[in-house]
């Protein structure tokens, strides 16, 4: 009688769990999906790396031409102002222009008044 107990326990006991082939199968993606995640990880750090040795000579680059433009006399905040200066005066130069044109349509009507009252006899 007490084998049959065991028999039945033991027949339950493996009826209950995961059957081999699938636990291998999901441990199998596990580890497939954690190689992917260190090679992702590995291929992000040397795509830093690379990013970070980019900025630094890009840096000392624009730290060079700052020297250089320096050692010409020039400085950049003056480049830039002048720009702006240059600027008000283009803008302004428009305003003259414009009041110029207008005053110069003004004489033309007015000398065509005048040639008009000329052939008319009125003057």
């Amino acid at each position: 009688m007490k084998s049959y107990v065991l028999l039945a326990a033991v027949a339950l006991v493996c009826g209950c769990g995961i059957k081999q082939e699938v636990y291998d199968a999901k441990v199998g993606e596990l580890n497939k999906a954690l190689a992917d995640l260190d090679q992702s990880r590995k291929d992000a750090a040397e795509a830093k790396r690379r990013c970070d040795q980019t900025q630094a000579r890009l840096d000392a680059e624009n730290m060079a031409m700052k020297q250089k433009l320096t050692a010409l006399g020039q400085d950049i905040s003056k480049l830039t102002s002048t720009s702006e200066e240059d600027k008000k005066r283009i803008a302004e130069l428009q305003k003259r222009q414009e009041a110029a044109e207008k005053r110069a349509q003004q004489f033309r009507d007015m000398v065509a008044k005048f040639k008009s009252m000329i052939d008319a006899g009125k003057l």
